[in-house]
């Protein structure tokens, strides 16, 4: 996800993983774009290649769901970050505007997930029910098990929660 140092690509930063080859991996690309996305295709097909990676073992994640287009074609999953942290999931006159937006976008793509922070869980069952979710929890250990184990017993379309511990 992020790299904390900034310093680091990708490849460098799976080389020293042990078992890297049975790890799945959620692959946020901040930057997706029409202009850049064959250029993102070629590198990450290299890293699959170069640490005999499975394409079914990677989600590939942008707020951009038009660029995701080719890495479905390739094998990878993909999954639309509907960026709940901006402003506009704040301001309630603009949140609607937002969620239009979001599903217009989402017609017009090819993804199989929709990703966001599980605080806003609720939001995302009821606007994206024929779509799978994907969340992750920042909460404490205690609250994280239970805001997983809620998600995982009322939303079967629910497949991944990444948690931080």
């Amino acid at each position: 996800h992020d790299n904390i140092d900034g310093d680091e690509n990708l490849a460098d930063m799976l080389k020293d993983i042990k078992g890297l080859e049975q790890k799945y991996l959620w692959l946020d690309f901040k930057n997706l774009e029409q202009s850049n996305k064959e250029d993102a295709l070629i590198n990450l097909n290299k890293i699959v290649k170069d640490n005999k990676l499975l394409r079914e073992h990677i989600i590939v994640e942008s707020q951009n769901p038009a660029a995701l287009d080719i890495f479905e074609k390739a094998g990878y999953y993909t999954s639309f970050y509907l960026n709940c942290y901006s402003n506009s999931w704040k301001q309630s006159d603009k949140f609607s505007g937002l969620l239009s937006e979001y599903i217009k976008e989402l017609d017009n793509s090819i993804v199989d997930f929709v990703s966001c922070d599980a605080h806003y869980f609720d939001i995302v069952k009821y606007y994206f029910p024929k779509v799978a979710h994907l969340f992750w929890v920042t909460d404490g250990p205690k609250n994280q098990k239970n805001k997983t184990d809620h998600i995982f017993e009322t939303d079967k379309n629910t497949y991944v929660i990444l948690n931080q511990n």
